[in-house]
Formats: structure tokens, sequence, C-alpha cells
């Protein structure tokens, strides 16, 4: 797993444009981790999707 970037928990709709390579991606999550962020996730998923095949 790797970050996306941050959520602002104030704005009730919004997207995140990913970087990079993403054809070995199989699916996208949600954590939730301290402010600022982390590099990696610190906590387990809240929500996971997988991509279709």
């Amino acid at each position: 797993m790797r970050s996306a970037g941050l959520l602002d928990p104030d704005r009730g709709d919004q997207a995140v444009l990913m970087r990079g390579a993403l054809g070995g991606a199989s699916g996208t999550g949600v954590t939730v981790e301290p402010a600022g962020g982390s590099r990696e996730p610190t906590s387990a998923p809240v929500a996971l999707m997988k991509f279709p095949v």
C-alpha cells in the first residue's frame, strides 16, 4: 500500500488523483491517520474496494 494523499474531513465530497503506475493495483482503501498523514497506513482500513478485473 502507498499513500494517495489526504482527504479534508470538512468537505462533503472530494477526489484524489493518484500519480504513477497503477497497473499492478488490485484495489483501494481508506485509513484514519494522524494529522498531517503518514508514509504508510498506521490503522486498519475503514473502507476497501477491489478494482474490476
